[in-house]
């Protein structure tokens, strides 16, 4: 197919605020001479307000419903749950690592660069540059913004990004207009204007498809395309750009539509949500077979008797008990962050945003409350009720959560709670940054420290000692709800200081102190900070 290439002119347009970095990653680009230069490559992800909608399948092509799944699957060339997502809104949103569509471009010599709303996580690794990314540009919604924003605004406009682009590179690209409707079309057009010159290839993916058009100058032929979902999308790409070959088509098309509750059980949707397509059938929840039309309709008007076609509904089962066994590691990754990898003081924040299930057990068995806390102004109502309204804060239930750490270091780990940033509130609204008293509790590993809480604090920080490896850390506050109910600190930030003070193991805590002198407000290893 040629397609003839079109001269573009651009005109830029009011964006969001932004963030900006440009990182340095193991994988380096190899310069390009202008002679050997390669076409650009741009992916525009237009899914918008459709995104949150029931999963549907718009002939002939396959997604899956979220934000983020469907960039996590053209990232890794795999659906969504072999990523290890199930939900835009808990800890599973973040891709388990592997190598990424960026990192191969990267290897072919191209300069990776993101643009627009990302939502896999701010925090190393599963920010942008943890994901093959040599440079960004993230667009953060101040009418909708999440909790991981909160420290992420940045003055760099999405100009001074692309112009930074090296000349002697081809550019590969992700642009995501997200919860921006207006700025997908205009990242482009800031792209296009600043690569005048180079010719590219624009993949837009939608809910409708995919569609691919070539800009900059002359003519360039495109191959047939023959993905089918969009996690069959990289392979495409990477043919088009570096010249790969032909696209192997693989024998069956897996879906599922995941977004489970936080709290069940993987095992309970192995089956349920699930569609294997094969060639001539296809078998939806593990239990209705169905033919399969051209186009990879299917035709469900009418189920098939497994009996009568036995042989295809084992094929089927088994392909999908393969598919079942690689995206089960990867829902069951734990996702740590890692802390205390770089030089001393190199601060890993973590927010509500990225909850796992608390570790806190009543005794009488149960589980707290840990659904993971997603939008600033949710959060700054909640805190707003419990001060203002004590029915609020006597009826509002325990609730908390934890996060997976990967200890780069052993050390001396500084660690700092809050339950909102005061730097994110109005002047007349600052109070709500202040701790009504009590006691507070940070849990590293098998380590838990308290501490009473001075009235009017907006943070708390002890210093702990830690080894190297993938541990827990939980951190909660009493006497900001009633009856010593817990609520979890929503902000949390860890510093590593540096040595270890003492070379001693944890012991195990079961609501009691290590053995030697528990921290207080008076010791060196804690304080408070005070408006």
């Amino acid at each position: 197919m040629l397609v003839k290439i079109l001269s573009l002119g651009v005109v830029m347009a009011v964006l969001p605020v932004l963030v900006f970095a440009e990182t340095n990653q193991k994988t380096q680009a190899k310069p390009l001479s202008s002679k050997s230069l390669k076409a650009d490559v741009y992916v525009l992800i237009d899914d918008g307000d459709l995104a949150g909608n029931e999963a549907t399948r718009a002939r002939p092509y396959w997604m899956v419903p979220g934000q983020v799944t469907n960039v996590a699957a053209l990232l890794y060339g795999r659906t969504p749950l072999e990523c290890g997502l199930v939900s835009d809104t808990d800890w599973r949103r973040k891709p388990v690592l592997m190598v990424s569509l960026a990192d191969q471009f990267k290897e072919s010599g191209y300069h990776a660069l993101f643009l627009g709303d990302w939502g896999m996580g701010l925090q190393a690794p599963y920010d942008p540059a943890g994901r093959g990314f040599d440079s960004f540009w993230l667009g953060v919604d101040e009418g909708e913004r999440h909790l991981d924003e909160v420290e992420s605004a940045g003055s760099q406009s999405i100009d001074s990004v692309i112009q930074s682009l090296p000349k002697d590179r081809p550019c590969f690209c992700i642009i995501r207009q997200g919860r921006s409707s207006k700025a997908g079309k205009a990242m482009v057009d800031a792209l296009l204007a600043a690569r005048s010159g180079h010719v590219g290839v624009l993949c837009k993916v939608t809910r409708k498809g995919f569609e691919f058009s070539v800009l900059g100058g002359g003519e360039m032929k495109l191959p047939k395309l023959s993905a089918r979902a969009v996690w069959e999308l990289a392979p495409e790409l990477l043919s088009i750009a570096v010249g790969t070959g032909k696209v192997e088509k693989k024998a069956h098309l897996f879906y599922h539509q995941g977004a489970w509750p936080l709290t069940d059980s993987p095992e309970k949707y192995r089956h349920k949500g699930s569609v294997v397509l094969g060639e001539h059938f296809a078998l939806v929840d593990g239990l209705n077979l169905f033919a399969v039309n051209e186009g990879m309709s299917i035709d469900k008007d009418r189920a098939l008797d497994l009996g009568e076609h036995a042989d295809a509904h084992q094929q089927l089962l088994r392909a999908h008990s393969q598919w079942w066994q690689v995206a089960r590691r990867a829902i069951n990754d734990p996702r740590p962050f890692d802390v205390g990898g770089g030089g001393n003081h190199a601060v890993t924040r973590l927010t509500a945003m990225d909850w796992r299930p608390s570790r806190i057990v009543h005794a009488d068995g149960s589980a707290l409350a840990s659904e993971p806390m997603v939008a600033l102004a949710k959060l700054t109502a909640i805190i707003r009720g419990l001060h203002e309204h004590e029915s609020y804060k006597q009826s509002f239930p325990a609730y908390s959560g934890s996060w997976s750490l990967n200890i780069k270091r052993p050390g001396r780990y500084k660690l700092t709670a809050r339950l909102l940033p005061a730097s994110v509130l109005s002047e007349k609204d600052r109070g709500l940054a202040k701790l009504l008293g009590g006691r507070a509790h940070f849990k590293l590993g098998q380590n838990e420290v308290q501490l009473r809480i001075q009235q009017g604090a907006e943070a708390v920080s002890v210093l702990i000692d830690a080894d190297a490896g993938i541990t827990d850390l939980e951190c909660w506050f009493t006497g900001q709800l009633s009856l010593e109910r817990e609520l979890g600190a929503f902000f949390v930030e860890v510093e590593r200081m540096g040595d270890k003070k003492f070379n001693i193991e944890a012991k195990e805590a079961s609501g009691s102190l290590p053995s030697g002198k528990a921290p207080t407000e008076e010791s060196e290893n804690a304080s408070q900070e005070n408006p």
